[in-house]
């Protein structure tokens, strides 16, 4: 039994104008960035879930990477959630999923071990990052919230669930950057940090 590693990044990155996943720092595409923090981590499946640019973006994945298309991808976040859960669905094997999104490219292995470290402690809970006092992902939610997870709607991510699930939910802040590049100015600001 383990988790299933989930990057969302089926979304068409409309106010970037471009697929941002594919925007260089440090002389590698965003998306790289999320997959070299994951990689040395012994997770049951990685998987990415893609959707608009798909054929650009598929091509710079390893080949360890299951890709999980979205068809529904221009009806929100929620779409590309469902798609990775409903890939997961029936592997028994996966007792929960640590979702991540592909436009956060300064996540730290060692803040992902630790969000590991808690669901270790409190496997029953879901670990999600703290961002104020609101939870966010990267998260950690057990199977028993797959059902929940496929009810979401629109283009909420999993912070409304884990909102509404405040009592279960472990906040972890991260060391590292929590930055998301949606704009040309977050970009710009990525470059110059």
């Amino acid at each position: 039994m383990g988790l299933a590693a989930i990057v969302l990044s089926a979304g068409a990155s409309s106010r970037m104008g471009q697929a941002k996943q594919l925007l260089m720092i440090e002389n590698k595409p965003i998306i790289q960035h999320m997959f070299d923090a994951i990689e040395s981590i012994e997770f049951e499946l990685v998987c990415c879930v893609l959707g608009a640019n798909s054929e650009k973006i598929a091509p710079v994945l390893s080949d360890q990477v299951q890709l999980v298309y979205n068809e529904h991808w221009s009806l929100g976040l929620s779409e590309s959630i469902k798609a990775g859960i409903q890939y997961v669905l029936d592997m028994q094997d996966i007792d929960g999923v640590f979702l991540f999104l592909a436009d956060q490219p300064f996540i730290l292995t060692k803040d992902i071990n630790n969000m590991l470290a808690i669901h270790s402690e409190y496997p029953d809970r879901c670990v999600a990052t703290s961002y104020g006092n609101s939870p966010g992902v990267p998260a950690i939610l057990p199977r028993k919230y797959f059902s929940s997870l496929l009810n979401i709607s629109g283009d909420k991510g999993a912070k409304s669930l884990l909102s509404q699930l405040s009592e279960e939910v472990v906040l972890y802040k991260h060391k590292g950057e929590l930055i998301d590049i949606d704009t040309i100015e977050d970009y710009r600001q990525a470059l110059s940090r």
